[in-house]
């Protein structure tokens, strides 16, 4: 079972994706690291990225703006 999300990916690692809600604040945002396994689908929509500043990081990144679904279990298991 997924459930789906909305908002933006910004940042990238190998495994994981540093997720921010849409409806989150841009400034000193603190993403949700969703590992890569866990991620059933993902859809990059085509609308403006917006640019982000994570927390602790003295610099904005252009972000993607995205529909993911994700394995539910593991959101319940992090309380997302």
């Amino acid at each position: 079972m997924t459930r789906t999300l909305n908002g933006y990916i910004a940042r990238e690692t190998e495994k994981a994706l540093a997720f921010i809600a849409a409806d989150s604040n841009r400034v000193d945002a603190k993403p949700m690291w969703i590992p890569r396994k866990k991620v059933a689908d993902m859809i990059e929509l085509d609308i403006a990225s917006v640019a982000i500043q994570l927390a602790g990081e003295s610099v904005q990144r252009q972000s993607v703006p995205v529909t993911i679904e994700v394995d539910a279990a593991f959101l319940d298991r992090i309380g997302a």
